[in-house]
């Protein structure tokens, strides 16, 4: 018999580095009824999809499916990753935060973890916090608008 080629276990040290920590909360304006996570804090790969969370997080929930779940980026996320901090200590210098990461975002169904710790700047070692709802949102001024669905019978 012929024997393999040894492969070099180049991904072994990655592994470790290849995982980040997130959290994943209630929107404070979601209505008290809807259904809340037992568990909030998650590890996983950085390659994780907004659309595979929302699934991952249908089923802890016991929902039949995701499509009103919402998954936001709370401007929270500033002060956690460090970056306000480091914003302040260079703003002798001009430089700012981003405007958009100012605000409470809505992110799209293709967007990774990965994508969202790059936005920050600050590596990958804090831990990244997410709000979910399920009420139609729009996002007014940097926070989320709910809109409650209303059948008008005038």
């Amino acid at each position: 018999a012929r024997k393999k080629p040894k492969v070099a276990a180049s991904k072994s040290t990655d592994t470790a580095v290849d995982r980040v920590n997130f959290r994943v909360l209630l929107h404070e304006e979601e209505q008290p009824n809807a259904p809340k996570l037992e568990r909030t804090l998650f590890t996983t790969s950085p390659k994780l999809k907004i659309r595979h969370l929302k699934k991952h997080l249908a089923a802890l929930l016991k929902l039949g499916k995701y499509d009103n779940l919402c998954i936001v980026l709370p401007t929270v996320n500033c002060t956690l990753s460090g970056l306000s901090e480091s914003a302040k200590a260079r703003k002798s210098t001009g430089v700012a935060i981003r405007q958009d990461l100012q605000c409470d975002q809505e992110l799209e169904d293709f967007v990774t973890l990965k994508d969202i710790y790059e936005q920050y700047g600050m590596g990958s070692a804090w831990e990244l916090r997410l709000l979910y709802h399920f009420s139609q949102g729009t996002i007014v001024n940097g926070i989320a608008r709910f809109v409650a669905a209303t059948s008008n019978t005038e």
